[in-house]
């Protein structure tokens, strides 16, 4: 009996150790990535629209207009737009979730505050929220909020229906709970979910 009780205590201890491990390199390898530049959203060459190519200076701008010369544009004639239809009150509640979503991630990385308002107003349309929520967890990361971070992934588990996206969901509330010290609460969550299967939780990150 003792000897049984052993046995699962090693085998308890081994599955700690290999997901902590595997936390661990998935913490490493997301500090390594988010190092590009683009540009401030809040920087003084976003306040006139005379950065704008001539045929969209003319007042007033519209979404649908925007959208036909978007992809010409470059990120900080985007940024002008969009900052400029947020201050319209001629957008309708999904173009404004829409601009909201584009503006929020032309701002990332690096980090910015207000990107985690934008998010807020993208999820307000159901096709957004999704996609929004991850965005939020992974700007909220970036500024330390581990708090507003495992929020919007509970927010996910709520929303997600297939194996994947729960898994991912979980794995980065795992992550959350490594980076503030919490390595129990990071083990103990994915040894309930996935026990000591890695290879079941690394396929289903795959296929997320």
């Amino acid at each position: 009996m003792f000897r049984n009780k052993d046995t699962t205590a090693v085998k308890q201890s081994a599955a700690r150790s290999r997901l902590f491990f595997f936390l661990a390199f998935g913490f490493l390898c997301a500090s390594c990535t988010g190092n590009n530049i683009s540009p401030n959203i809040n920087s003084p060459e976003t306040v006139s629209l005379k950065l704008l190519p001539p045929r969209l200076q003319t007042e007033p701008l519209s979404f649908d207009k925007l959208l036909q010369s978007y992809d010409w544009l470059n990120d900080k004639q985007k940024i002008v737009a969009l900052k400029y239809l947020l201050g319209q009150n001629n957008l309708d509640h999904r173009q404004k979730a829409e601009t909201a979503y584009m503006l929020a991630r032309l701002a990332q990385p690096p980090a910015e505050e207000q990107t985690l308002s934008l998010f807020d107003l993208a999820q307000t349309y159901p096709p957004l929220k999704v996609k929004s929520l991850w965005h939020q967890s992974e700007i909220a990361a970036m500024l330390g909020k581990e708090k507003l971070v495992r929020q919007a992934l509970a927010d996910l588990l709520a929303q997600a229906k297939d194996s994947a996206s729960i898994a991912a969901a979980q794995y980065a509330l795992a992550q959350s709970y490594v980076r503030a010290n919490e390595t129990n609460n990071a083990c103990k969550l994915l040894c309930q979910n996935w026990g000591d299967d890695i290879v079941a939780l690394s396929n289903c990150l795959e296929q997320w």
